[in-house]
């Protein structure tokens, strides 16, 4: 196995009793844009990896019907967040060219975190429409639904350096119970809709949180806000967007230490929605604030392991068999690839 990363890069390294971050922290397996994955991967042949996962998890978040009027919307099951984990991706389909043949003939494990809107906001892909044909829109004085996403990473630009991820943070079971107390995701949560400002992605400072005061590695962290309007939701292709594709440090194949590392981390991610303009006429009278903004704050996690495999942290006989799955799968897809030229 292997590990490796997209969007946020952790190379970690054994220590003591939990994990912290290795000397590759920042290398160019952190950064990706455009159609390049986790250390220059294709993003394409990436994405097919990781929908055919070792390990998974969906969260189901208690969001809004974003296409009722706002601030009149009753709760929608279709938002969730989605963790999915591959082991021993070939680092050879790099697309870096100063990549020495150590390099490439290494192998990683990597992750992708989505969040998925509801089906109904997809807007058709070849819709001349602009905006979506939301039923909100034909109520007066139209105030309409934005979202507001923020996610905390393990990243070169904090103060994360040798941070050391413990080892009940890697048992959280979604609800952040094994990060933070009761009192500070209350608190979290309720900072987030305070400061929410439409049109902006305010993040939430967790030093001036009283009941978070405890907390050391989670205000370390950089962290990244991204806003979206009901349209930009109903324009997310496929009906999802990846806000944390990771991968951890190349290694030999069959590496079971780096699956368990980079598969076991917990991702704090936090969704807040609200109404734009923050003006509207829905706002309190003279406040200049919101009603029925809402906020969830959710630590994604892979807890469980598809057939053939194993959840991260443990060790199984079956992984190499899930492996060669989807290798085959990257085969028939680079071949399938070179037809379509």
């Amino acid at each position: 196995m292997s590990s490796v990363n997209k969007v946020l890069h952790l190379g970690f390294a054994l220590y003591g009793l939990g994990l912290t971050l290795g000397p590759d922290f920042g290398m160019p397996n952190y950064q990706t844009s455009g159609d390049t994955g986790p250390w220059g991967v294709n993003y394409t042949i990436y994405n097919a990896l990781l929908d055919h996962p070792n390990a998974t998890t969906n969260f189901p978040l208690p969001g809004p019907n974003i296409n009722a009027a706002y601030p009149d919307a009753g709760p929608d099951e279709g938002w969730s967040w989605t963790i999915s984990v591959t082991d021993d991706i070939p680092a050879r389909d790099s697309d870096v060219s100063y990549y020495t043949e150590q390099n490439t003939s290494k192998v990683y494990t990597g992750s992708r975190t989505r969040l998925n809107a509801p089906p109904y906001l997809a807007l058709p892909p070849d819709s001349s429409n602009s905006t979506a044909n939301f039923t909100a829109r034909a109520v007066g004085n139209f105030t309409e639904w934005t979202v507001c996403v923020q996610h905390w990473a393990y990243s070169t630009f904090s103060a994360a350096g040798n941070i050391t991820i413990p080892d009940k943070w890697r048992q959280d079971d979604g609800s952040c119970s094994s990060i933070a107390s009761a009192d500070c995701i209350r608190d979290w949560e309720a900072a987030a809709v305070k400061s929410y400002q439409s049109g902006q992605c305010d993040l939430v400072d967790l030093g001036k949180i009283l009941s978070c005061s405890g907390l050391e590695i989670i205000p370390k962290l950089g962290a990244i806000g991204h806003h979206f309007n009901s349209t930009n939701v109903g324009r997310w292709p496929g009906g999802h967007f990846d806000f944390i594709t990771y991968g951890g440090e190349l290694h030999d194949r069959g590496n079971v230490t780096a699956y368990n590392k980079t598969g076991s981390i917990p991702w704090p991610v936090l969704v807040v929605w609200g109404g734009w303009p923050i003006n509207g006429p829905y706002s309190p009278p003279g406040s200049g604030g919101q009603i029925n903004t809402t906020a969830k704050l959710t630590c994604v996690r892979a807890m469980n392991a598809t057939e053939g495999s194993v959840t991260p942290g443990g060790i199984s006989a079956g992984i190499g068999a899930h492996v060669a799955l989807k290798l085959l799968w990257l085969v028939c897809g680079l071949s399938f690839s070179a037809l379509l030229l």
